[in-house]
């Protein structure tokens, strides 16, 4: 079993509601902090109190970019990621367009995948990048196909799913695993993960990292799942 310390650094506190108030996000951002996590997440308007709340605490800070439909034009994407990064982002999360995945035009979705890599490298040569493919809305073939093409890109992880359509399971993490191999980055994200052993469970079926926004939850259960996997 991993000590608690390894689990606080697989999990990325998400963004709970997008109208949620400068007060909810100051909260938020100090449950990161207690638990040292391995990142905060934060929109647009909400990246200035993020990074003022954070600074100091070594903790990366992760924008969200094309959340969570993923339906605008490429080039409003990429400035987008270009411009999170600017602001301050050390990571970002973006949606890829899954509809125009689904429809075949792979060519399309590989050009947007690439352009919004390069933007955000541009911006800091050191950003982290992850494309979240939304996996409830695509068949085991179109998941295998969508993270190849994340691989491709130059990106860093591939994410399962935004939490709007349902959350990720257990095989969609291990097919994620399975399209992409043992070097490159799985997220499991997207709602359901709220618990120490649904946590554990999703790290073990063969993913680096997890965004969720009940990080409390899953790290103040791991004394007591510890002792019942353990029987100390």
């Amino acid at each position: 079993m991993i000590s608690k310390e390894q689990l606080a650094k697989s999990l990325e506190l998400g963004c709970r509601e997008a109208e949620e108030l400068e007060e909810g996000w100051i909260l938020r951002c100090s449950e990161a902090k207690k638990y040292g996590l391995r990142a905060m997440c934060a929109t647009w308007y909400m990246m200035d109190v993020v990074k003022r709340e954070m600074q100091g605490s070594g903790i990366p800070i992760v924008g969200i970019v094309a959340f969570p439909s993923g339906f605008s034009p490429p080039e409003v994407k990429v400035l987008e990621a270009k411009m999170m990064v600017e602001k301050g982002a050390d990571s970002i999360d973006c949606m890829i367009n899954y509809p125009a995945l689904r429809a075949g035009n792979l060519d399309y979705v590989r050009r947007e995948l690439r352009a919004m890599v390069n933007a955000a490298r541009q911006a800091n040569s050191d950003a982290e990048v992850k494309f979240i493919v939304e996996t409830t809305m695509l068949s085991t073939a179109e998941i295998v196909a969508a993270a190849k093409l994340v691989k491709e890109s130059g990106a860093d992880f591939v994410k399962t799913s935004t939490g709007w359509r349902g959350g990720c399971t257990l095989d969609h993490v291990r097919i994620l695993r399975d399209a992409v191999g043992p070097d490159f980055g799985v997220k499991a994200a997207g709602g359901h993960i709220a618990t120490t052993e649904k946590a554990l469970a999703m790290l073990e079926a063969g993913a680096d990292i997890i965004g969720e926004n009940n990080c409390t939850q899953i790290m103040e259960g791991y004394g007591l799942l510890r002792q019942t996997r353990l029987g100390t």
